[in-house]
């Protein structure tokens, strides 16, 4: 963080992350909630699951992917496709200059934050359990 003039919140949660010893910039807590934290900050990078980058998209924030397994690889490639962030970094081939590379592309890339907040509101203003219903009673799962 210090490598890209960036603040920062550390999350170490249930993975068992051990932060150490941190510099004054950064903030290391246990949990915090996603729905809470990321409205606040200026972008999110994470591991990538299904809930957390929806959470961080819906907050209409630029994200960082760095994926490790399962679907986390296609959704850091869905939002660099997307223009919603930087290519995504395994978190294998992860070092500080790398991630001081992204860090500083995703606050400092503007098109990064307009594609977010638009499809944070695009987000917004769909209404998934409607959609839901009438994709079953499309296909005879569901009847009026």
């Amino acid at each position: 963080m210090q490598k890209a003039g960036v603040r920062a919140i550390i999350a170490t949660g249930w993975g068992g992350l051990k932060a150490g010893s941190l510099p004054s910039n950064i903030l290391n807590v246990d949990s915090v909630a996603h729905s809470w934290l990321f409205p606040q900050v200026t972008a999110v990078v994470h591991h990538g699951g299904a809930g957390t980058t929806a959470a961080g998209l819906m907050a209409g924030k630029p994200t960082l992917i760095c994926p490790f397994f399962a679907d986390q690889p296609f959704w850091g490639a869905e939002v660099a496709r997307k223009e919603l962030g930087p290519t995504p970094i395994k978190q294998s081939a992860l070092t500080a200059d790398k991630l001081a590379c992204a860090l500083r592309q995703l606050v400092e890339d503007e098109r990064f934050k307009e594609n977010a907040q638009l499809l944070s509101i695009a987000l917004r203003s769909e209404n998934g359990a409607d959609n839901a219903i009438e994709w079953m009673k499309q296909r005879g799962i569901l009847k009026d």
